[in-house]
């Protein structure tokens, strides 16, 4: 089980982004896509911001961040985090003994915690007028990580949650496993 879907359709980003279809199929139409399921084109949402950043010049005269080198470190480092994640929940779900697996899963939590702040640190160099959509993509990739991660160490949510990740509902004792509790600081 994937932990983070990796290939979107159109249709897919449109409604994970909050965006209309039409606008991401003008945003992507010289962009190849990363892969195909089924013979249809599919885009990683790294891809998808490449290609907003790029469509900017396009957009706006003087106000654009096309090219910014630390908006594209960030995006690299958020592609390697997430392809970290993924090996580590498969990792996990190959574990046979639920106590090992949850053991396991402490070096998890961090890489969480790292994407959802290369996340923030993207969202914050884009102009506003774009900050919405990365700011929609960064609850729905870290919610299903979080979701993937609790699922793989079968922890249950109890009914009293706290806000925690991206705004997520996470119970306290989800984030405990991960060395503090919610509130704590490193």
């Amino acid at each position: 089980m994937p932990m983070i879907p990796t290939l979107h359709s159109l249709n897919s980003l449109s409604i994970e982004m909050s965006l209309d279809r039409r606008t991401l199929a003008k945003i992507l139409r010289s962009t190849p896509p990363d892969g195909t399921v089924k013979g249809q084109p599919r885009w990683r949402l790294t891809t998808l911001l490449e290609a907003m950043e790029n469509q900017q010049p396009k957009r706006r005269s003087g106000n654009s961040s096309s090219g910014n080198p630390e908006l594209l470190r960030i995006t690299e480092k958020i592609e390697a985090v997430t392809n970290s994640l993924d090996a580590e929940i498969d990792r996990l779900n190959k574990i046979k003994s639920l106590n090992k697996r949850r053991e396991a899963a402490q070096t998890v939590g961090p890489l969480v915690g790292e994407l959802d702040e290369l996340m923030m640190a993207a969202n914050a160099l884009l102009p506003a007028d774009e900050r919405a959509v990365l700011g929609t993509a960064r609850d729905v990739i870290v919610g299903r990580t979080i979701s993937n991660l609790l699922s793989a160490c079968e922890w249950q949510l109890p009914n009293k949650t706290v806000t925690g990740v991206a705004g997520l509902a996470i119970p306290d004792s989800a984030l405990r496993p991960f060395g503090r509790a919610h509130g704590e600081t490193a």
